[in-house]
């Protein structure tokens, strides 16, 4: 069974009955209390593996699904908040906002 990001139902109190809770990344345990935008995302649905790529060209898919979605700057933010997280976020990967981050502190 593979971890999804959910659907674009009404919240729940688990992403979706197809997330496996053991699974290291899985998205519910990553954000235990999302927020309501991502319930939009165009990710909702897709299975968590594509947003955690084992290679950098690993991420080509996830970021074909961010490049069109309605809520990429809400997810950026939420991604740029936090240091820690880990996989590709608004098409972004930990280094790219990496230095987005410095970028922002430089300006």
């Amino acid at each position: 069974m593979t971890g999804t990001f959910g659907n674009s139902s009404a919240p729940k109190s688990v992403m979706a009955h197809e997330v496996r809770m053991d699974h290291p990344n899985d998205f519910e345990s990553l954000t235990p209390n999302r927020p309501s935008w991502m319930w939009r995302a165009a990710c909702a649905g897709t299975e968590v593996e594509v947003f955690f790529p084992e290679t950098p060209a690993g991420g080509d898919r996830a970021r074909r699904i961010c490049s069109g979605c309605p809520v990429r700057a809400e997810c950026l933010e939420f991604a740029l908040g936090d240091a820690n997280t880990a996989g590709i976020w608004a098409a972004t990967d930990e280094r790219e906002r990496r230095r987005l981050r410095r970028e922002r502190r430089a300006a």
